[in-house]
């Protein structure tokens, strides 16, 4: 009698995790006005002292920039670009172009509810 239960139990948990996991990979949900830029040493420097402007991005679409907030490390800093034309195809014309310059070590989208990052690159 034991070990059913124990059995049973381990099989409603893993059904229980499997539908937890179903329903919040269904609920993330992304911005479609902004992508998550991870920059270098030398550039979080530039930013950080207000001499990393919109132009060096290359990207007309590009409203404003400032820091996400996310990572702040002493090599890295992850800074938030706005763009001016929002929608699917622009964060990923964004995600396409911006991956392309020296400077720039990754690019994500930003999820909504902020349960995770995926990178693109």
């Amino acid at each position: 009698m034991g070990k059913i239960y124990v059995i049973t139990s381990l099989v409603l948990m893993s059904i229980g995790t499997l539908v937890l996991l179903t329903a919040c990979d269904e609920k993330v949900e992304y911005y479609t006005d902004r992508v998550l830029v991870l920059v270098g040493h030398e550039y979080r420097h530039k930013f950080l002292d207000g001499e990393l402007y919109i132009e060096e991005f290359q990207l007309e679409n590009i409203e404003k920039i400032e820091d996400s907030k996310f990572v702040d490390a002493p090599d890295y800093l992850m800074i938030r670009v706005y763009l001016k034309k929002k929608g699917v195809e622009h964060i990923q014309d964004a995600i396409n172009n911006l991956n392309n310059l020296d400077f720039v070590l990754e690019v994500t989208t930003e999820s909504v509810n902020k349960i995770s990052i995926s990178w693109k690159k």
